[in-house]
């Protein structure tokens, strides 16, 4: 499995600064050290606050799974759990879940089930402070969240010259071989110009990829993009 790799700062250089009142994040969150990770986010408020309500969205619920597979005998899905929460907590600064998942990911590699289920119950409970401290940030996503999916119908054929987005697709795959997300910024640009085709609804399986930070159910998914293009 990749490495997570995300330019944040190039990210946030892009992005328009015009943040509204509802956009700014609490003083404190329990367990994350907004500080340091609104610096690695080049203090893109934004940014920021969209990170951790996907984390809180996809892997909230990951202390639980883990303990899941365990009881299940299913370690080799648990480590991999725990890398991805490992590296997507570093990135966002949530420093106790991520030592937690770095030493659960460590022992799992090392075979060592039976000390890896203590350290499975640390990482709940540390998981469990970040995650109640995200819930109203998260609900608050929930309700200013607005339907993006067209109304049109996408049965019509994809009438567009594939030279016409071919750049903008190539930088799309470009990033998403990087496991960067400037990959989204790429995808939303095409979403418009492709919006009403046959192409829509992979586009958005696409960008569910991208949210859960799977890159690489992503770069599957591209080809299926591409297939279609190419057609038209």
């Amino acid at each position: 499995m990749r490495e997570l790799k995300i330019d944040y700062r190039h990210i946030a250089q892009k992005m328009a600064q015009s943040a509204s009142t509802d956009d700014i994040i609490p003083e404190n969150l329990p367990g994350i050290d907004i500080a340091h990770g609104l610096q690695r986010m080049g203090d893109n408020e934004v940014l920021y606050k969209k990170l951790l309500v996907q984390f809180y969205e996809h892997y909230g619920d990951s202390a639980r799974l883990i303990s899941n597979y365990l009881e299940q005998g299913k370690s080799e899905q648990a480590r991999q759990l725990s890398h991805t929460v490992k590296g997507i907590s570093g990135n966002l600064a949530i420093h106790e879940v991520y030592r937690l998942a770095m030493a659960l990911e460590m022992k799992l590699r090392s075979g060592d089930v039976e000390k890896a289920k203590p350290l499975a119950e640390q990482f709940e409970t540390a998981l469990e402070q970040v995650t109640e401290g995200l819930h109203n940030l998260y609900r608050k996503a929930q309700v200013d969240r607005t339907d993006t999916n067209v109304s049109c119908e996408e049965n019509i054929s994809c009438e567009i010259v594939f030279s016409k987005v071919k750049h903008q697709f190539d930088k799309l795959g470009a990033f998403l071989q990087e496991n960067n997300l400037e990959s989204e910024r790429c995808l939303e640009a095409l979403r418009k110009e492709l919006q009403g085709t046959e192409a829509s609804s992979v586009i958005r399986e696409l960008k569910n990829h991208i949210d859960l930070f799977d890159f690489d159910e992503a770069r599957k998914t591209y080809e299926k993009l591409k297939n279609i293009l190419e057609k038209a």
